[in-house]
């Protein structure tokens, strides 16, 4: 799998001599390594193994070559050893293929032998982003500018601390609509901004005057009389009088 790494950056190839044959097998070996020397720098050439010693590493015809060295009388065969390369290029989407390992031992025999990092993918140095909304309030809701606002970037992660708020007009005591400006930076100084827009509502009204009639028509039963029944009710106990004072007579 190609190895993704930015403009600028560092990054490890790893050789390793796999399997070599006994009949080729050596105490010492001339590795050379074809690389875009435009593309990419050389920092540092190390050995995976207390038995491999660099002797020397330099670039002839933009080709790479590395001598090493077995120690203790042993024989170098399943070694290996590291290439500390940065990326140089302004391309930002080549692929920069360290092309071969050729490997030739003290008899000048030459095989080849494996790179386990074999292609390198530049990436682009992009900018952060940042996760924010726009909102609808009511007034007089409270307004917190950093609710459910987020950053994040592809090489640092999360990065939501780094979040600040350049501009904040929001009134919430009256309708209207308003914005907010957050703006955040990555480690390697890309800075994103973004605008959302924030809108506050004025309070509906719920009053129901039926248009301006009464409630009458709802007001529940309470027992009362009507009219017609207090006359009927009157004449009778009129009546009733009439006729006890007859009978006391």
């Amino acid at each position: 799998m190609p190895t993704s790494i930015k403009e600028g950056k560092d990054f490890i190839a790893k050789v390793k001599l796999n399997d070599v044959p006994e009949h080729l097998q050596s105490k010492t070996y001339s590795a050379t390594i074809n690389f875009n020397i435009n593309a990419l720098e050389v920092l540092e050439v190390k050995s995976n193994s207390e038995n491999v010693k660099i002797l020397n590493n330099k670039i002839e015809n933009g080709k790479l070559i590395i001598d090493v060295e077995a120690l203790n009388d042993k024989v170098i065969s399943n070694e290996s050893f590291e290439i500390k390369f940065k990326a140089k290029t302004e391309s930002i989407s080549e692929v920069i293929k360290v092309e071969n390992l050729s490997v030739k031992d003290n008899k000048d025999r030459i095989f080849i032998a494996s790179l386990s990092e074999a292609a390198i993918q530049l990436i682009e140095d992009k900018a952060p982003s940042i996760i924010a909304e726009d909102k609808t309030l009511t007034v007089g809701d409270k307004f917190d500018p950093m609710k459910d606002v987020k950053a994040s970037d592809e090489e640092d992660g999360d990065i939501s601390s780094n979040i600040k708020v350049k501009e904040n007009n929001v009134d919430t005591t009256k309708a209207g609509e308003y914005k907010v400006v957050y703006s955040v930076e990555d480690s390697n100084k890309n800075i994103t901004e973004k605008i959302v827009k924030i809108t506050v509502k004025a309070k509906s009204d719920n009053t129901d005057n039926n248009n301006g009639k009464g409630n009458n028509d709802n007001l529940p039963e309470t027992g009362g009389a009507s009219p017609v029944g207090t006359v009927i009710l009157g004449s009778i106990m009129a009546i009733a009088g009439i006729a006890l004072r007859k009978f006391k007579k």
